[in-house]
């Protein structure tokens, strides 16, 4: 079958279902679209080299998730959180004494890890109300080099604060400033990382009741082992993440903000293991405490209603498999190419080929007008609606602040994906008017299934997302994929 029939039989579907109201109006969608276009780059330029929409996007999609902040452990992000009423949480100690400002787990697992005393005591408590809380991403409560540099920037303005960040003093140093500066916030505490999630809690005589207070045995072989803290931790790796936190979108100040200039330019040259915000010049880590100021005092109902969690979840899942099939092809592709019978290598080329246009076509059909077929502007009308469809109905005048910029995060990581898929596309619909799928030539098919793997692995390389971060197959139980 010629792909131009596939294409007219899609292109009919959607004018059907239309027609019986499961989509809206060609001319209700065309404001949307158009109000966007303006806003975006042209549909066949890449956001260019100092982009972050995608660190910011990839942020987004990794909040509360082990998995993901362990793979880049130094955090960028600082974001307002609560967890609800009714939680369990655990403090172990090596004492009976009740503790006051101290730490909390979320799991009895990890508390545990504390008991390994003759006088060890587990408590085990309930929120008796909505816990306030700021929460750091990455291996934040871990004590390698640049994984607290968001809690300093917070908690004293400067990074460091005098002493090396491995040295056990500035842990209570830590949690004693930072739990001075809540205070005068209405903060409860701090939500940071290490083997699974923990709490630097500010006041235990403050939303929490007390379930029990347990002497543990002195045994040390009934003390769960570390690794048992790692597999309650695990439990947390991929999304939906640590779920008793629930965390403000609408309120995440993150570090990848184009608009600290000083970060953008420290960052050049780097890897994505290697960014740090240790650069940052006196006037952005201004700016960045004045949002931190802004967005403590701000009452947590003015936003605009948009689940930003579930969005970046819904464009993950839209384009996530695809993208990977898709890959898996192009390299396929490869395989064939080298090793081969010769005589074979026509016929599977052909194959792969009409595999991947099927696959670009089905990612935009739902984009692609009527009228205009295969002229420039049909195309950038593809990629538009692609690239706006998420988002060109949102209601951004309600936007706070981060609102806006998880806002440029999304369009910019749209913008890619729909650039690359239409550039391919456009690059099949050529070959499909030029020739017919019985003729492909192997001079033609090669170079185009070659060109379409760079875009592609740059593509998945580029956004990085943490729905990919698995193994597949599954993982034996004595794997790990950290």
């Amino acid at each position: 079958m010629r792909w131009r029939t596939i294409l007219q039989c899609l292109l009919v579907a959607s004018v059907a279902a239309a027609t019986c109201g499961v989509l809206g109006s060609h001319n209700q969608r065309t404001p949307s679209r158009s109000t966007r276009m303006e806003q975006y780059l042209p549909w066949n330029e890449s956001p260019g080299e100092g982009a972050t929409g995608n660190l910011i996007f990839q942020s987004l999609a990794s909040l509360m998730q082990m998995a993901p902040n362990s793979k880049y452990p130094v955090g960028h992000s600082i974001v307002r959180s609560t967890v609800p009423p009714g939680t369990l949480l655990y403090h172990g100690r090596g004492n009976s004494d009740y503790p006051t400002m101290d730490w909390l787990a979320f799991d009895p697992e990890h508390s545990q890890t504390f008991l390994r005393t003759q006088n060890g005591t587990l408590f085990t408590f309930m929120t008796a109300r909505e816990l306030k809380l700021v929460y750091f991403d990455g291996c934040s409560a871990n004590k390698r080099g640049g994984v607290t540099d968001t809690q300093d920037i917070l908690i004293w303005g400067e990074i460091g604060h005098g002493r090396e960040p491995w040295h056990s003093d500035p842990e209570l140093d830590r949690i004693a400033d930072a739990c001075a500066w809540a205070r005068k916030h209405r903060i409860d505490g701090f939500i940071r990382m290490e083997y699974d999630y923990e709490i630097m809690y500010c006041d235990f005589s403050q939303g929490l009741a007390l379930v029990s207070s347990l002497d543990t045995p002195s045994d040390a072989h009934l003390v769960p082992p570390l690794m048992e803290v790692r597999h309650a931790g695990s439990r947390h790796n991929a999304f939906p993440g640590e779920s008793r936190v629930q965390v403000d979108p609408t309120t995440l100040i993150s570090f990848f903000d184009p608009a600290l200039a000083s970060l953008t330019a420290s960052r050049q040259g780097l890897s994505r293991m290697q960014y740090r915000v240790t650069h940052i010049s006196k006037e952005d880590m201004a700016r960045v405490r004045a949002d931190i100021t802004e967005v403590m005092s701000r009452d947590s109902r003015e936003k605009s209603g948009v689940d930003w969690l579930t969005l970046a979840r819904v464009i993950q899942e839209r384009f996530g498999d695809r993208l990977l099939y898709i890959q898996h092809l192009l390299h396929r592709a490869r395989v064939v190419a080298d090793v081969s019978p010769r005589g074979q290598v026509h016929a599977q080329l052909q194959s792969i080929t009409a595999t991947v246009q099927k696959q670009i076509i089905i990612s935009l059909s739902p984009y692609m007008p009527r009228e205009g077929t295969g002229e420039p502007a049909w195309f950038a009308a593809i990629a538009y609606g692609c690239a706006t469809s998420f988002t060109g109905r949102l209601p951004d005048t309600r936007f706070t602040k981060q609102e806006r910029l998880l806002l440029y995060a999304v369009d910019e990581v749209l913008h890619e994906i729909c650039r690359i898929y239409t550039e391919a596309w456009r690059d099949a619909f050529g070959l499909e008017v030029a020739t017919t799928e019985s003729n492909l030539h192997e001079n033609i098919t090669s170079p185009l299934l070659d060109k379409w793997r760079v875009q592609f692995d740059a593509l998945i390389e580029w956004l990085d997302w943490p729905s990919w971060l698995k193994c597949d197959p599954a993982c034996n139980v004595d794997v790990g994929i950290l």
